[in-house]
């Protein structure tokens, strides 16, 4: 499950920064958003699934007893902790932008401010997302 976590994750990073990407462009493809963030969208979700699965399994019983026991306790204090909470925001939000760009794509391709929004939201999604991924790196990585 673990592994199913880590590239399921990495594949909605792939998708939320390439969505930023294509709403960026002069003349982005709507059809090419929507598909950025439904993957992005199923992505976190699966990873959301898997990676509790593998908490509740395992992570909580075998592997952060030997990351408080280690050389860096605090990886799990601090890191663990944050990626968990902040986790919970990036489904709602990419759900958000898929809802928009599937009900009001047009209109944001037709606006100017609109598709400014929505590339601001989409980078703060990317941004959460790519911090949880580098959370997770220093967390497995204290633990040896």
């Amino acid at each position: 499950m673990l592994i199913t976590h880590v590239v399921v994750g990495i594949i909605g990073v792939s998708a939320s920064y390439a969505l930023l990407m294509a709403i960026l462009k002069k003349k982005p493809s709507l059809w090419f958003m929507k598909l950025s963030a439904l993957i992005a969208f199923l992505s976190y979700l699966v990873s959301w699934g898997s990676g509790g699965y593998y908490y509740v399994l395992r992570y909580g019983a075998e592997v952060k007893p030997v990351i408080k026991a280690g050389d860096y306790p605090w990886a799990h204090g601090i890191f663990m902790e944050s990626k968990e909470h902040i986790f919970l925001f990036i489904p709602v939000l990419i759900f958000t932008t898929l809802f928009i760009l599937w009900t009001h794509g047009h209109d944001v391709l037709a606006n100017k401010d609109l598709k400014r929004a929505l590339a601001f939201l989409v980078f703060i999604i990317f941004l959460l997302a790519l911090f949880v991924t580098l959370s997770g790196i220093i967390v497995s990585d204290s633990a040896g």
